[in-house]
């Protein structure tokens, strides 16, 4: 068996190895209350950022709901816009039409004078033919 020396030597051993051991526990301690913080301080990083990414939501929402307004007041004011030109080349189209109307009622009306005249004329050639044959006739009896 082993002498008291070496049972006492062995337990001097021992004890300095836990006391090693005893250290490191409280390094390793120290070191996962360290990390504990930091998580800690990530933890409140990561609610900052959310926080910050809710504000930026809100923001674009805002800038959203504006653009959506301005682009609905254009297109209404560009609707508008368009309406007015139409109306406006509606009117200038209704008056031109108006012109070629009434052009077109002087042309029929010339037309209808033109068909007069061609039918008189027809009438005075066939009354000049009738005239000439009775004329030859007359010519024809007195000679």
């Amino acid at each position: 068996m082993l002498e008291k020396k070496d049972l006492e030597a062995i337990a001097e051993l021992i004890d300095a190895r836990m006391a090693k051991t005893d250290s490191r526990l409280d390094q390793m301690d120290s070191r996962l209350d360290q990390m504990d913080s930091r998580l800690d301080q990530m933890d409140s990083r990561f609610e900052q950022i959310d926080s910050q990414f809710a504000q930026v939501n809100d923001r674009f929402g805002q800038l959203e709901k504006t653009m959506t307004e301005k682009i609905e007041h254009a297109i209404e004011e560009s609707e508008n816009f368009l309406l007015d030109e139409m109306e406006r080349y509606d009117k200038k189209n209704e008056r031109q039409f108006d012109k070629i109307n009434q052009r077109l009622d002087v042309l029929e009306q010339i037309c209808r004078g033109t068909r007069n005249d061609s039918a008189m004329i027809d009438i005075l050639f066939k009354t000049l033919e009738k005239h000439e044959c009775r004329i030859q006739r007359l010519e024809h009896m007195m000679a």
